[in-house]
């Protein structure tokens, strides 16, 4: 992979799993974030049963959303590389994320949703003359996640679920 570095020892694989300030648990725990919420907009859109759904993998709760007509496309294209990225950080160990990638993932989602609290915004001036996550403040690294949420969840609502609950 073009910008993976190799984990030369177990201590460095060691460091590199459990770094609590490591961008790679943000970004898996915002992935999920946004699947419960495709799960839950499948489940009273279709009437599917949640053992039906739970089958399904995020490429295929996206591949459904899309087929009911309920996201525009450049929303399920940001939502495809997200998933993309997350297989790639979830898969590889050894594999970095870089800025560059980041703020080209923001700006998409910044022109495909909302900005309700100018995360997208903060993002992107906080990653100015940044050379890497490292040097980031993890503020941002869940904003991409709540901006996103914020949609979903209001499509959620507008197909009839509550706004404080999934039942």
């Amino acid at each position: 992979m073009e910008n993976s570095k190799k984990i030369s020892s177990p201590l460095e694989l060691f460091g590199r799993a459990v770094d609590p300030s490591n961008f790679i648990s943000t970004y898996i725990l915002g992935h999920l974030w946004i699947e419960r919420l495709l799960f839950h907009i499948i489940k009273i859109k279709t009437g599917k049963s949640e053992r039906a759904i739970e089958r399904l993998t995020h490429a295929k709760l996206i591949d459904l959303i899309d087929s009911l007509n309920i996201l525009e496309p450049l929303q399920l294209k940001t939502l495809r590389k997200i998933n993309q990225t997350r297989n790639k950080l979830a898969h590889d160990i050894s594999y970095d994320f870089s800025i560059t990638e980041f703020r080209s993932l923001v700006h998409l989602a910044q022109s495909a949703f909302s900005d309700m609290t100018d995360g997208f915004e903060q993002t992107l001036d906080e990653l100015e003359g940044k050379a890497n996550l490292n040097e980031v403040s993890d503020f941002v690294y869940p904003e991409i996640f709540m901006q996103i949420a914020y949609d979903l969840e209001a499509v959620y609502v507008e197909l009839g679920g509550k706004i404080d609950s999934f039942k």
